[in-house]
């Protein structure tokens, strides 16, 4: 396991106040030791007001990967009844000790982590919104991460646009919306809270972004 949470600092910095959930659970799902990092100094919200990384546990089911992780398992199920593509994707679950869905986008795409199983190393998995394509990585959730928001990394269910990873002329409207330098390096991060305020102001973030 490759723990990238210190790069991902130096690229995006954390909000100043991490919106960590309090919420507990006896049904939690495993995490790796990078997100459990990474969630320690971001907590939940969004890269780049986009692809967010979700709570272990919130009271919330939308945000909370111990909810969002069955439930998506019961959809994969239920898609591999017309969508064979999906298959490899329920049987590779099937046979990982551990797997969690981490993350989401806007557009309603999924992040999994595969753990380690046989001869296989740690896999991230990117699954399309309408759950009928799916891309693997073998590599942690923090070395994904920083792949996407370094393009390194070629992911093009997450990366087909330019509005994803952001422009700075993005991160200049989302920091006159916030009232405060959102970063000085090429991405952000926001909190729940944060992204509430954008997109209620988001008429306000620039012609670029609105464009998009």
């Amino acid at each position: 396991m490759e723990d990238k949470t210190d790069l991902l600092i130096q690229i995006a910095p954390p909000p100043p106040c991490p919106h960590v959930s309090e919420s507990e659970s006896e049904d939690v799902v495993a995490w790796p030791q990078d997100l459990i990092h990474l969630y320690s100094v971001y907590g939940q919200g969004s890269f780049d007001i986009f692809l967010s990384v979700l709570a272990r546990v919130d009271d919330n089911p939308y945000v909370s990967s111990s909810a969002v992780t069955p439930a998506f398992l019961d959809e994969l199920r239920e898609a591999v009844s017309f969508e064979e593509s999906m298959i490899p994707l329920l049987q590779a679950i099937k046979d990982a000790e551990a797997w969690a869905v981490w993350g989401s986008t806007d557009n309603g795409d999924r992040c999994l982590w595969l753990s380690p199983s046989g001869d296989l190393p740690e896999r991230v998995v990117v699954v399309d919104l309408r759950g009928l394509e799916w891309l693997s990585y073998e590599m942690s959730v923090t070395s994904f991460l920083y792949g996407i928001l370094a393009r390194s990394v070629d992911c093009p269910i997450l990366v087909y646009s330019e509005s994803f990873p952001t422009r700075y002329s993005d991160m200049q409207g989302v920091s006159r919306i916030l009232g405060r330098t959102v970063s000085t390096t090429e991405h952000f991060f926001l909190t729940p809270e944060d992204e509430v305020k954008v997109f209620d102001s988001w008429d306000d973030i620039g012609p670029e972004r609105r464009r998009v």
